[in-house]
């Protein structure tokens, strides 16, 4: 059974919530914007060629693997 609050208790309470929810909020979108930071760079850092080939591999297992290893050396050409 719940205690009968003062009406002092009660705005603390709240305010202990919205702080904890606001709180909670805050690392989600921290660890949010890391994630999409890391992709990007991950997308757009410099890659050696062999870490590009290494990783057009994992990208291609399909029996067309040698098309669009040889397209995407295309788009790597500078």
């Amino acid at each position: 059974m719940r205690e009968n609050n003062t009406p002092e208790e009660h705005e603390e309470r709240l305010a202990h919530n919205h702080q904890r929810k606001r709180q909670k909020l805050a690392v989600e979108t921290v660890d949010e914007h890391e994630t999409c930071l890391a992709r990007i760079q991950d997308r757009y850092s410099y890659k050696t060629p062999a870490q590009n080939t290494s990783i057009i591999h994992e990208k291609y297992t399909s029996e067309d693997a040698n098309i669009q290893y040889a397209k995407s050396l295309l788009y790597m050409a500078p």
